[in-house]
């Protein structure tokens, strides 16, 4: 079952709470983040835990992705003293549930979509026309011979350096990857309750991207943005954007890619090596190497 929801007018309160605990009473929020790091668990439940001692909301209410997000946008907000007014949105049933029709997960409609059962009428008609004409994703195991190649090519040394890879977690990954096996079961084998699985999946896709980064050497703060489409009538708000933003405002890669530094043609070359190993493993598509060169940007 799921935590009882609060009511939507003390959603915003008890997030303003949170969001006070992690940033106004910061040392305490880590102190008690240390202590339950002893006991083997990963951030997720250390953070949940440590707010729940600070502010008596339930540890399985902090754990709800959707509380999560909001509590870091919210997090995101206040340091910039922001005058967003944020209006928190009640969500209720439970995430997993696959005939859950009044609100339905992301995850369980992918995974009945890509099943070829119809979710026509458990999404936005605009949605689901869009999803008809766009080739279906592969599932992570398409990549597993890929996977295994990469590992035989990595000492624990090298693989240590990689992102979110710490405290010996690099022997355990090259233990398990010592024979070709499916991705999804890497998955499982190598995750434990201090490392859960969405840690060692975005572990695994940065092995088959090749991105051996060092957490202290990762950009904090974006160093251009991406516009992928807008509709027309938005196009003065795209200028205007443009004009304001202290970042390059990219909308066609190939025409100013040569104009960025170099760090950040490095990214962008990064990018578009990551959009071709996707679209090299999506099956019944016509897009080919170097589309972040040549696919337009969308204007409706």
């Amino acid at each position: 079952g799921i935590e009882p929801v609060l009511p939507e007018k003390e959603l915003l309160g008890t997030l303003t709470r949170l969001v006070h605990a992690e940033t106004d009473e910061a040392d305490t929020f880590y102190q008690l983040i240390q202590k339950r790091s002893k006991e083997g668990h990963g951030y997720a439940v250390q953070r949940a835990a440590a707010l729940h001692e600070m502010t008596g909301v339930s540890e399985s209410l902090l754990q709800s992705p959707n509380l999560i997000l909001a509590l870091d946008y919210l997090k995101a907000l206040y340091r910039l003293e922001s005058s967003i007014v944020p209006v928190p949105v009640l969500r209720n049933g439970d995430y997993h549930i696959s005939d859950d029709a009044a609100a339905p997960s992301a995850s369980v409609l992918r995974e009945k979509f890509n099943s070829g059962a119809s979710i026509e009428t458990q999404v936005p008609p605009e949605v689901f026309a869009i999803l008809q004409k766009t080739p279906a994703a592969s599932s992570l195991d398409t990549w597993s011979d890929l996977l295994f190649d990469r590992a035989l090519h990595l000492d624990a040394a090298q693989l240590s350096q990689m992102l979110d890879v710490s405290e010996g977690l690099e022997s355990r990954i090259l233990r398990i990857l010592d024979h070709p096996i499916p991705v999804s079961e890497a998955v499982e084998a190598i995750s434990t309750k201090r490392y859960p699985k969405a840690r060692i999946r975005r572990i695994l896709m940065n092995l088959l991207l090749e991105a051996p980064v060092r957490p202290d050497a990762a950009r904090r703060d974006p160093g251009y943005l991406r516009i992928l489409g807008f509709r027309k009538e938005a196009e003065p708000l795209l200028s205007a954007i443009t004009e304001a933003a202290d970042v390059p405002v990219i909308t066609n890669l190939s025409r100013q890619m040569s104009s960025l530094p170099e760090d950040l043609q490095s990214l962008l070359r990064f990018e578009a090596k990551a959009t071709d190993l996707y679209f090299a493993h999506v099956p019944d598509t016509h897009i080919r190497r170097g589309a972040e060169l040549t696919q337009p940007i969308i204007v409706q």
